[in-house]
């Protein structure tokens, strides 16, 4: 789409609390959470706002990018 001056990014989110998520037992939103470097369930407010940030920025050089949002937990931590 660059032709048209247009940019393509993907949103990959990771796991994150929606209507969907109200039945997970606590014990695996805590291994989640516990997993994730930020130390914290991302929320689709949160995604959101990612997309908003990207939609809003001025910055027209970013395409073709995937931006991951889920605290990190993609990376997680190395397990003992």
């Amino acid at each position: 789409m660059g032709e048209y001056n247009i940019c393509c990014n993907i949103i990959c989110p990771g796991f994150f609390f929606s209507a969907m998520s109200n039945n997970i037992p606590l014990k695996v939103l805590e291994e989640i959470k516990k997993n994730t470097p930020l130390n914290q369930v991302v929320t689709e407010e949160t995604i959101a706002t990612v997309i908003l940030d990207i939609l809003c920025s001025k910055n027209l050089g970013m395409t073709g990018q995937i931006i991951t949002v889920d605290g990190g937990n993609t990376i997680g931590f190395a397990k003992n």
